[in-house]
């Protein structure tokens, strides 16, 4: 049960929760939520820092992205707390290009 959980957080509902968890923050001016949507972004985190070369190092930093949203959502600077967002938004982006370009 506990493997089929972080398989699922690895991939792309893990992904689509974390972001919908984040705009959700965001939009409510709920720090929780975005701290939720960071331990919900930690496997796929260890994804890309573990497999993937161009992101290793900088894979596990994503999830801090989240905590910097939340801690700028706190103190009531949401454009901050947008902008924090952005690498992972384009990392996921990235990811979802490459996955739908793939030829078959």
């Amino acid at each position: 049960m506990l493997w089929t959980l972080l398989i699922m957080l690895m991939s792309w509902p893990g992904i689509l929760a974390s972001l919908g968890l984040s705009i959700a923050g965001i939009v409510r001016q709920q720090p929780r939520l975005l701290l939720i949507a960071a331990l919900v972004a930690l496997p796929f985190a260890w994804y890309l820092h573990a497999f993937w070369p161009l992101f290793r190092g900088f894979g596990f930093f994503l999830p801090l992205f989240q905590l910097g949203a939340a801690l700028a959502l706190y103190r009531h600077q949401r454009w901050l707390a947008g902008v924090c967002l952005l690498p992972f938004v384009s990392i996921a982006g990235m990811l979802a290009f490459i996955v739908l370009t793939q030829p078959r």
